[in-house]
């Protein structure tokens, strides 16, 4: 890897992991329990984006004899090697915990700060070094001895503050981006509550009338493969990928169907409700989004082209409200499935048309507010990870 021979300013200089740390530790081998009053257990699942949360982390079924040798300190960075292989979290004061055995502990000698070395772990450069030293190109698992040879930059330890000083900034303002979004999606949702209330148990008595009264529901189909011609550059073909959106509308498909394939497939019109009803998991069945061009989908899809009773930005959220409701008349087989005569039966509230408009326009504000945010969600993702790909070559701050 190049940048591993780059060049650091005077004073810094390429260390391995094994040799900056104290010999790497795995964890403990037992079962979690969710009541207890011994250490808790903390997992490879308990570990999310660098985040912990104490409260839900189990305790330990059985605790170690050698309780000590185990034990969480602050500063203590935890490596997976297995399942979310190179999730890493450095331990920030820690109530009485032990880790888990999937998971592998270094301890920074006195010239590495956590911090610092908590964020190298979650750069490109630790991420390439760990794709060459898994066991297996898709990262099946990695082990404390290849974790050791991976190499760090280490400034003077003055530096790795500044440099963490500057990172913490920027990951703050990162999570403040991510908390904004979240708001935002909700604020859509309170919306909706607040004007036609909870859909399903419908307290505000609207008029419940079967999907089959609200437009024209039409099934998706895959033109056969066999016959190259069928697929082209002419109409996106949509799949479930694209319905599974936090926003309202679908996202681009990277295939597409010719003219011919176009002939022979299902097309949904510009404002079109998509509604996933085959998915391998139940929990996908009722993903929905809106089409605002025209496209093609697959059979796993069902597209709702609404008449003039319905307002295509009501019928979206009408059906992220209403999505546990949904699932309940999803087949329970391997695959989650709702036919399309099933779906067509499924009775929903159906208010005024002119009280669906008015709602529609309030979403469709607060639709290009978290448009922006995201857009300004991504500019601060990579204003982190560049500021990240500067620090660790000397290139951030100077000495």
């Amino acid at each position: 890897m190049e940048v591993l021979k780059k060049e650091l300013p005077d004073g810094w200089e390429w260390v391995t992991l094994g040799r900056i740390c104290d010999k790497p530790e795995y964890g403990y081998t037992t079962s979690a329990k969710s009541e207890g009053s011994g250490p808790k257990f903390l997992r490879t699942t308990d570990i999310s984006k660098g985040e912990i949360n104490w409260k839900t982390v189990p305790f330990c079924k059985e605790p170690p004899s050698d309780e000590d040798k185990y034990l969480l300190k602050g500063g203590d960075i935890l490596i997976s090697r297995a399942g979310s292989v190179g999730e890493s979290i450095v331990i920030k004061n820690p109530p009485r915990a032990v880790f888990a055995s999937y998971l592998i502990r270094f301890k920074p000698k006195e010239r590495l700060n956590p911090a610092y070395a908590g964020y190298y772990l979650k750069s490109n450069l630790f991420r390439v070094q760990l794709t060459s030293s898994s066991s297996g190109t898709t990262l099946k698992g990695v082990n404390a001895s290849n974790l050791s040879k991976v190499k760090i930059p280490l400034p003077p330890l003055d530096t790795q503050r500044k440099i963490v000083a500057i990172l913490d900034k920027a990951e703050a303002t990162q999570r403040l981006r991510a908390e904004a979004d979240a708001l935002t999606q909700e604020l859509q949702r309170s919306v909706f509550l607040e004007i036609f209330g909870n859909p399903v148990k419908n307290e505000k008595g609207w008029v419940k009338k079967p999907l089959r009264e609200f437009g024209e529901i039409i099934t998706g189909n895959t033109p056969p493969r066999e016959r190259a011609e069928y697929y082209g550059n002419h109409i996106e073909w949509i799949k479930s990928d694209n319905i599974n959106t936090p926003f309202t509308y679908l996202t681009r498909s990277e295939e597409m169907l010719s003219k011919q394939g176009a002939d022979v497939g299902r097309i949904a019109p510009k404002g079109s409700v998509l509604i996933t009803s085959i998915a391998g998991s139940i929990s996908c069945i009722g993903n929905t989004a809106i089409a605002d061009r025209e496209v093609a989908f697959n059979q796993q899809i069902n597209a709702i082209v609404p008449n003039k009773s319905v307002n295509p930005v009501f019928l979206y959220h009408l059906f992220r409200n209403s999505q546990g409701y949904i699932q309940k008349f999803s087949t329970h087989s391997m695959k989650g499935m709702i036919s399309k005569g099933v779906l067509s039966s499924i009775s929903l509230i159906l208010p005024p048309v002119e009280i669906q408009d008015s709602f529609a326009s309030i979403a469709q504000q607060i639709e290009e507010i978290r448009n922006q945010q995201h857009e300004s969600t991504y500019e601060v993702s990579s204003l982190l990870n560049a500021l990240m790909s500067k620090a660790f070559i000397g290139e951030l701050i100077s000495n």
